[in-house]
């Protein structure tokens, strides 16, 4: 009580400290609001269960070099993030849209039944004529879809 009566006595004092007080508050709160709660996951729980149907390197690279075997395909190549499968097919010039929407029937036989019935694929298919009108395309299957969806078509060649 006693240190509160010599405050009071001289209210400089008094204001300052609450002063100090307040600012050392602000600055901590705001420390707690923009730090990054780390320990949590990116992806939260959607990855649950990604262990037990992981996709190895060598089954990936076994669909890259089947989809590079056919007659349209110039190139491929793969990403896998979380539990997506990007692939990317580069197309000859004088590939009809239905023949490369076909390539991707080649994407999923690499993979057993419960990896695909697990990951989402996405395929971008160009055209090495980058003049083409009706490339890029885009076809995805979603884990629980049993074909792809294709982006709406530009025109048919």
């Amino acid at each position: 009580m006693k240190f509160i009566k010599k405050l009071t006595q001289n209210k400089v004092k008094l204001l300052l400290t609450i002063i100090i007080v307040l600012i050392i508050i602000l600055i901590i709160s705001t420390i707690v609001f923009f730090t990054d709660n780390s320990t949590k996951a990116n992806y939260g729980n959607r990855l649950d269960g990604i262990e037990e149907v992981k996709i190895q390197e060598d089954q990936a690279e076994e669909m890259v070099s089947t989809l590079e075997k056919e007659d349209k395909v110039s190139s491929a190549s793969y990403r896998i993030q979380g539990k997506i499968v990007n692939v990317t097919i580069e197309v000859k010039q004088d590939t009809a849209l239905k023949d490369a929407k076909a390539l991707t029937s080649k994407v999923t036989e690499s993979y057993d039944e419960e990896q695909v019935k697990f990951y989402d694929f996405q395929v971008f298919i160009n055209n090495e004529d980058e003049k083409n009108s009706s490339y890029p395309i885009i076809g995805y299957k979603k884990a629980t879809a049993d074909s792809f969806s294709f982006t709406k078509d530009r025109g048919d060649n």
